[in-house]
């Protein structure tokens, strides 16, 4: 029976928007498997890759990027993906995701007569058209995967995958630090009553104050 969805990528390099794919497409009712979070929502069949592909997967999502359309452990995937729709003449069965700058002269060449959905520069846009794509072509859905089951799998993995971490970082400010060593406070005098006038020539008195990082 096919009825997951199965996500190939390139691991470690494209992790974070797989990862984030996973979780939005379970959100929406779909068995996905991948690497990064097995079968969410429901049995681990990930004993032999090729077994995966061939017997349960109802469409092959390909993580098209200058990694995974060189490494050997996608590339090796998509041969069997390609193969299985050649032979059982499954149309539509493989859909490249194009999530970088790689070049479409440079796609695998197994990927090139096929339409990709480019994830720049909207990763929000392209998982509706992706959405879209699988309602259409009747990619059924299971009621284990949803946003509850979602969020009880980000609980239980979040802390493991460290997501938020302590890290330096660079501060970009238009405040400087000021520091005086030194100040010079001048007085001036004022002789008789009236309007404040500044003479020609004032009198000034002039007091030298040290202080530290402090000024008051």
């Amino acid at each position: 029976m096919r009825d997951v969805i199965f996500l190939s990528h390139a691991n470690p390099e494209d992790n974070e928007i797989t990862l984030w794919l996973a979780l939005q497409l379970a959100r929406e009712g779909y068995p996905v498997w991948c690497d990064l979070t097995r079968l969410l929502g429901g049995e681990d069949f990930w004993r032999d890759i090729q077994d995966a592909i061939r017997e349960r997967t109802a469409k092959f999502l390909f993580v098209l990027s200058r990694s995974s359309n060189a490494k050997s452990g996608p590339l090796n995937e998509l041969e069997v993906a390609t193969k299985l729709a050649r032979k059982d003449k499954l149309k539509d069965f493989i859909i490249p995701l194009w999530v970088d700058d790689l070049p479409p002269s440079e796609f695998d060449i197994r990927l090139t007569s096929l339409n990709a959905i480019p994830f720049r520069p909207s990763w929000a846009a392209a998982l509706g058209l992706l959405l879209r794509k699988l309602e259409e072509d009747g990619i059924p859905k299971h009621p284990s995967f949803n946003p509850s089951a979602v969020a009880s799998w980000w609980r239980q993995h979040a802390a493991a995958m460290s997501v938020v971490r302590a890290e330096p970082e660079v501060l970009v400010s238009n405040w400087y630090p000021i520091e005086p060593v030194t100040l010079y406070v001048h007085e001036l005098e004022r002789v008789g009553t009236g309007a404040l006038e500044v003479p020609a020539r004032p009198i000034w008195r002039s007091e030298e104050r040290r202080v530290g990082k402090e000024c008051r």
